[in-house]
């Protein structure tokens, strides 16, 4: 699942995880949340409480910083993208893959 950093976008992933707890679980399998920030900078009081609530209702979160690129409508790819970050995603959702292949092996 993705969100951006903002209110409605963070509040709408909160909604799409319930949803998907409540309805979905046997068929989809969600790997993780990855917030893609909306501005550069830190979150808000407000938000930073929101983005905890939403790590506790998801097995990952992983966290895009804000690039300015992207804003004006480039496409993201590897020579716009923060390195450290993506590599990051990368690793983690290679680890969540392999752990839920593995959950489905053992079920």
């Amino acid at each position: 699942m993705v969100a951006r950093t903002n209110f409605l976008g963070m509040v709408a992933a909160q909604a799409a995880m319930r949803d998907w707890s409540a309805n979905h679980r046997q068929q989809v399998n969600v790997l993780g949340l990855v917030l893609i920030a909306d501005r550069p900078g830190r979150l808000p009081r407000p938000l930073i409480d929101l983005q905890r609530t939403l790590e506790g209702a998801t097995r990952n979160l992983w966290w895009l910083p804000w690039v300015e690129s992207w804003t004006l409508g480039a496409v993201p790819s590897r020579e716009n993208a923060p390195t450290k970050e993506v590599e990051a995603l990368r690793l983690g959702l290679n680890a969540a893959l392999k752990a839920a292949g593995k959950e489905r092996q053992d079920a």
